[in-house]
């Protein structure tokens, strides 16, 4: 079988090798509404299968649905922890938990249930939700946004924001073209 083109915003790829590229750094696992079986067979669809961390681990519609459509980003932020519970029963090395979690999402519900999972969220407005959206999904007092160096328009650079930083924060980012940069604010670069 052929790999689907892939659907994905420019970058996604590139830092999804780099991850790969140092499995003694990082870890990297799939959360999806899906059933598991179903969200590795598009994954295995995209080409892209051999890039997550093994044993493959992550949070699954079919781990959790408990029906509430009214706020469905509850859910999300169960499948959000319920992949660090596994990957830390999975991974030698990983029993005490991880130093930082991280959930990418393009959606005001991803920002919502990173935060609520205790996770580092981080927004890509690559998808239909503008900067503003993103960072209004997190509760006052949460926000800690940042610009990678592609988008800071002449402007000198911020602090490297993640050092320290407690779980819950929140980085809002146009894009993920920049591998070495998303990097560094994962405290992965120098």
């Amino acid at each position: 079988m052929l790999p689907m083109p892939c659907p994905w915003p420019p970058g996604v790829l590139d830092l999804l090798h780099a991850l790969a590229d140092m499995p003694a750094a990082a870890a990297t696992c799939l959360v999806t509404g899906n059933l598991e079986p179903i969200g590795w067979a598009k994954m295995q669809a995209l080409g892209i299968l051999e890039l997550f961390t093994k044993p493959r681990f992550g949070g699954f519609g079919s781990d959790l649905c408990s029906g509430n459509t009214e706020e469905s980003w509850r859910d999300r932020s169960d499948l959000v922890s319920l992949a660090a519970v596994k990957g830390s029963q999975l991974l030698p090395g990983a029993e005490e938990g991880f130093a930082a979690r991280y959930h990418i999402g393009d959606t005001p519900m991803d920002i919502q249930a990173a935060l609520a999972a205790g996770a580092k969220a981080v927004g890509v407005t690559t998808g239909i939700y503008s900067r503003e959206e993103l960072l209004a999904a997190a509760p006052p007092g949460v926000v800690y946004s940042v610009e990678l160096p592609h988008t800071w328009h002449g402007r000198p650079p911020p602090a490297p924001p993640w050092d320290g930083t407690p779980p819950g924060a929140l980085l809002v980012l146009d894009s993920l073209e920049d591998t070495s940069a998303v990097l560094k604010a994962f405290g992965l670069a120098g």
